[in-house]
């Protein structure tokens, strides 16, 4: 199915370990939320994963010019996976990966590259389209690609 243009979120379960991830696209920024099912539907991680607005040259978290979803500024963006925007709702998808002694983690994929990584103890979470940590994504590097690969999803 074609994704519509508007604001749009899609939902991904995960009941059996006890969280949900939503992604939300409002038309100007993406993000992937992490919720824990309790009975407050609590918010435990974030990270963003892609603007649909040009990239801001000041930090909006700095400026305060636009309210929370925040763009990420332009010298924090860099495209280094070849990343398209999915046109299709089959072109996303999240999984679910759990090790011995750690918490869960979700990996997000669009056309089946990784882009975004939440778990439930870190804030926020990965995103692969940036080259430094920032108060809305950290870096999904190499690094930290290697550690997920090698060490987490064994």
């Amino acid at each position: 199915m074609e994704i519509p243009e508007g604001e749009l979120e899609w939902f991904f379960p995960f009941e059996d370990l006890g969280y949900e991830v939503s992604i939300h696209d409002n038309g100007r920024v993406i993000y992937a939320y992490l919720h824990r099912y309790n009975d407050d539907d609590e918010l435990v991680s974030y990270t963003w994963l892609y603007n649909r607005c040009e990239a801001p040259q000041v930090a909006e978290w700095i400026s305060r010019e636009e309210e929370p979803p925040y763009a990420m500024p332009a010298d924090f963006v860099e495209n280094k996976v070849g990343f398209k925007l999915p046109t299709e709702d089959s072109q996303m998808g999240v999984s679910s990966v759990t090790a011995d002694g750690l918490p869960p983690y979700f990996a997000i994929y669009f056309e089946k590259k990784l882009i975004g990584l939440l778990d439930s103890v870190t804030h926020p979470g990965w995103a692969r389209l940036i080259n430094r940590d920032s108060p809305i994504a950290k870096v999904l590097d190499d690094e930290m690609l290697y550690i997920f690969e090698n060490e987490v999803r064994r």
